[in-house]
């Protein structure tokens, strides 16, 4: 009896392995791989890239070679194009006639077309994009280079001029005049900028210094933009027989919007209008100043 007991887990345990090794060969896909065709390469790179790919194809077990397209899952059909000292391998997979799948990887050498079949073939069983599914050990010398290079930032320096009208600082309606800089980072859409500016209008003055923002409209020659920035300033009322000039500092919030005038040349021409206010109120309110100004970016 004790031999009997015995007996009956260890033939449990055969029959488990057993379904499981049969489930795994039932539900395997079964591929065939065509032999790989190509423009510019030799015939041993040909053989090559296809017994790579048959590697990949069985390496977690999951799928099953066969040797005959009728009785397979699916067909494989891999491309080797050689455009310089690189090599682009792209495969497709072709169910019922009709390619459901496609994938395509560049190798910057020869020696690559290891790591780019394993990529590519693996991106094409699971439906994924052969440069989204970068692995550990698995990156190429040209993803590397391509991951170095940085699209290009165009440093931009401006100066403009132009006419103000401030408030709250006992100017009553004359216009002033007012100078403007800034130093930025052009990113096609965006410029980051640090910018100074500053207004006079008889004795009365209001100048600040921030971080600002233009968000363009367009990224033609003639852009639209909207801008916002922030910082510090320092105002000082105009000054009467009865009343002493008032000097207040804090930050400053300002808002505007223009125009950018042959955005694409070297050199190019910016008309804006911004509104700015010190967010600390003297004896006539928040001092204001409003400003139309242009300027040139170079």
């Amino acid at each position: 009896m004790k031999k009997i007991a015995y007996g009956i887990p260890t033939i449990l345990l055969l029959m488990s392995a057993f379904s499981v090794f049969i489930c795994a060969n039932v539900f395997a896909d079964h591929v065939f791989i065509e032999p790989a065709t190509g423009t510019s390469v030799s015939h041993d790179e040909l053989l090559a890239v296809t017994d790579l790919i048959g590697s990949a194809v069985t390496e977690d077990g999951k799928n099953d070679l066969v040797t005959d397209k009728d009785g397979a899952d699916f067909i494989l059909k891999p491309k080797l194009t050689r455009l310089g000292g690189s090599i682009i391998l792209s495969v497709s997979k072709v169910k019922d006639g009709k390619t459901v799948f496609s994938a395509q990887l560049k190798a910057a050498q020869i020696d690559e077309l290891d790591k780019v079949a394993h990529r590519v073939t693996q991106a094409v069983l699971h439906g994924k994009k052969a440069a989204e599914d970068t692995r550990v050990g698995e990156t190429t010398d040209q993803e590397a280079k391509e991951g170095t290079q940085r699209k290009p930032v165009i440093h931009a320096l401006s100066v403009g001029l132009g006419g103000v009208v401030l408030g709250n600082l006992n100017t009553g309606s004359n216009i002033g005049f007012g100078l403007g800089a800034s130093y930025g980072w052009d990113l096609n859409r965006v410029r980051i900028k640090f910018n100074a500016a500053g207004a006079l209008d008889q004795n009365a003055l209001f100048v600040d210094g921030g971080i600002g923002l233009n968000v363009f409209l367009l990224t033609t020659d003639f852009a639209p933009y909207l801008s916002g920035d922030f910082g510090l300033g320092l105002t000082k009322t105009q000054s009467t027989a009865l009343m002493d000039s008032e000097v207040n500092a804090g930050f400053v919030g300002g808002i505007g919007g223009g125009i950018e005038i042959f955005r694409t040349s070297s050199v190019s021409l910016d008309l804006g209008v911004r509104l700015a206010m010190l967010l600390k109120s003297n004896a006539y309110g928040n001092p204001q100043t409003l400003s139309v100004r242009l300027g040139v970016y170079f």
